[in-house]
């Protein structure tokens, strides 16, 4: 069972929260679907607080895409300074 008070911390900066929860507001009013919970202008979309696990799957993405960016960089330096990986 998971543990729904369990809340990772990301170690994210004030300026990276505030952009994921930026896009998340417009993907938000972008959106097509009809729910009523969903704004509906960009007013109602600025004051929109986006669902937590929305944001937290945001998070994992960003931090993952890091990651995944940092290795992809340290396999090219390698590669370029000739450096057998093994």
């Amino acid at each position: 069972m998971i543990n729904m008070e369990y809340k990772m911390n990301w170690n994210l900066s004030p300026e990276v929260q505030n952009n994921l929860e930026s896009v998340a507001r417009d993907e938000a009013l972008l959106s097509q679907e009809h729910h009523a919970y969903l704004p509906k202008t960009p007013d109602e979309a600025a004051t929109f607080n986006p669902h937590e696990w929305v944001l937290e799957a945001m998070r994992r993405a960003y931090v993952m895409g890091r990651t995944a960016g940092a290795m992809k960089a340290r396999q090219e330096i390698r590669a370029a300074l000739g450096v057998v990986q093994g």
